[in-house]
């Protein structure tokens, strides 16, 4: 799915494709990814029982890498590289993300020369109703942007702080996320704090934070941080409650509305859906583009974003 931001910035530049990523392609675009197990999961297709195989089976990362493109490839017969952008994407690789972009906007490598890039040939424009709604809501997402950092550090230090005066809590910690996330128990076996929230940090962000909330809910009911000795539930119930009500807002349902009516008639396939360009009323910084591509983000349907 293609969004671009028309006055500035581009969310999302250059062209989607459709085609069938070989691994060749994989291996070489993919060299620079080291977090290969978090990035396979997000591959449709993909089991945690496939990454513990992989991950068993294969000593050196790049043979397990190898190994995740192979069986992704055999499993996934529509594979796309929209796929890897996507689970890229959950994962916050970035870089990965554009490079890849860039490379699909290129004439395609001799080792890939059957591969296309797809343009739409039209484009659909969508805005936010005033510029006043446009305003509130870039307000609201810097808000919430700068809010949400302070309140994950003092989740991850109360944590800490229960784990080391009683270690089972790491493991009552990762029963709970597996029957949370419907995982099959084996990826987080032994994992430690760190390793944790680094496997669930592309199911949370400061829009979506649910996972986070409810976790606190369970572990952290007596944690207190700072001098006014605030308790961390209250103050996640008290986010939350405000990310919602920005994201089912009448202003962003006018943009969801305008966005679903463009997309829906190409799902499940997009090949031929037009270009979907944003037209902003005000003047925004790099850093709020951000928070307005992923507030974008959990307005498109799953595997479509």
């Amino acid at each position: 799915m293609l969004l671009l931001l028309s006055g500035d910035v581009e969310l999302n530049p250059g062209p989607m494709t459709d085609d069938r990523p070989d691994i060749s392609l994989l291996t070489q675009w993919l060299e620079t990814l080291v977090d290969w197990k978090p990035f396979g999961r997000c591959l449709p297709g993909i089991t945690y029982s496939d990454i513990s195989i992989i991950a068993a089976d294969n000593a050196k990362i790049n043979e397990q890498k190898s190994a995740l493109y192979s069986k992704w490839l055999s499993v996934a017969p529509t594979a796309t590289w929209t796929d890897v952008i996507n689970a890229l994407s959950r994962r916050r690789e970035n870089k990965l993300v554009q490079d890849i972009k860039k490379k699909l906007q290129k004439s395609a490598p001799k080792s890939a020369k059957s591969l296309s890039v797809s343009k739409p040939s039209q484009k659909k424009t969508v805005m936010f109703h005033t510029p006043e709604d446009e305003k509130e809501i870039l307000s609201t997402l810097i808000d919430l942007k700068e809010k949400f950092p302070c309140l994950i550090l003092h989740a991850r230090l109360g944590l800490e702080k229960k784990t080391e005066n009683d270690p089972k809590i790491i493991h009552c910690l990762i029963i709970w996320i597996e029957a949370y996330m419907h995982w099959n128990g084996k990826l987080l076996t032994n994992a430690s704090l760190d390793e944790t929230f680094k496997m669930i940090y592309p199911f949370y962000d400061f829009i979506d934070c649910s996972l986070i909330v409810d976790m606190s809910k369970y572990f952290l009911q007596d944690f207190t941080f700072g001098d006014d000795e605030l308790s961390i539930v209250s103050e996640f119930k008290k986010y939350q409650e405000k990310a919602n009500q920005l994201r089912f807002s009448a202003k962003v349902k006018h943009l969801h509305e305008s966005l679903k009516a463009i997309y829906e008639e190409h799902i499940p396939d997009t090949s031929n859906m037009p270009m979907i360009l944003l037209k902003l009323h005000n003047q925004w910084h790099a850093s709020s583009i951000d928070g307005l591509s992923l507030l974008i983000h959990n307005l498109l349907p799953v595997g479509h974003q």
